[in-house]
């Protein structure tokens, strides 16, 4: 009598550098390696880079360099594990971000694209224009654009100037100053 036993093998599942976000493969740190078995189930999370949301993932089958696509869906995604060693990554590209007016009945903020279109989300290097006009008896000041770091951009603009920002990792809150006249 002959008596065989079976087991199945582990591959590896390496996370691959992404540009402008992370990959992380069933729970591991960043930029490490798991094992899983062919049939496994692999789930992935990715974790953009402030200003980016996630395209999706990809995974590259080691031994024959194929590689498919995986949907992500807040973040994740997964695949069955093949029997072969493989690599994710996931796709990042720049995301819409709000742009948070001034709420103040005494003032207009309009902002506006490059074709001068009025506009109230804008993605990272976009370049913003601002466009303030104050009601009757009142002047800007300054405006002050703060981003997600509570850094703070101030411009000092003469009546009827426009200022333009290129949009960088704001949180978007533009504060405007105003003296009544």
């Amino acid at each position: 009598t002959v008596k065989v036993t079976f087991v199945l093998t582990d591959y590896t599942v390496t996370e691959g550098v992404c540009e402008n976000g992370s990959v992380d493969a069933n729970n591991t740190p960043d930029n490490a390696t798991t094992t899983a078995k062919m049939g496994d189930n692999v789930t992935l999370t990715a974790t953009p880079a402030a200003g980016y949301q996630v395209v999706g993932f990809k995974v590259k089958n080691e031994t024959t360099n194929e590689e498919t696509t995986v949907a992500a869906n807040n973040n994740s995604g997964s695949f069955t594990m093949p029997a072969a060693n493989v690599t994710v990554t996931a796709t990042f590209e720049k995301a819409l971000l709000n742009i948070t007016k001034p709420t103040d009945d005494k003032i207009d903020v309009v902002t506006k694209d490059e074709n001068g279109v009025s506009i109230d989300k804008a993605k990272l290097d976009e370049r913003v224009t601002v466009v303030v006009t104050p009601d009757a008896g009142y002047e800007v000041l300054k405006i002050t654009v703060t981003d997600t770091d509570g850094d703070e951009v101030s411009v000092i603009l003469q009546e009827g100037e426009t200022v333009d920002f290129i949009w960088a990792d704001w949180e978007t809150q533009e504060q405007m100053e105003r003296d009544g006249k």
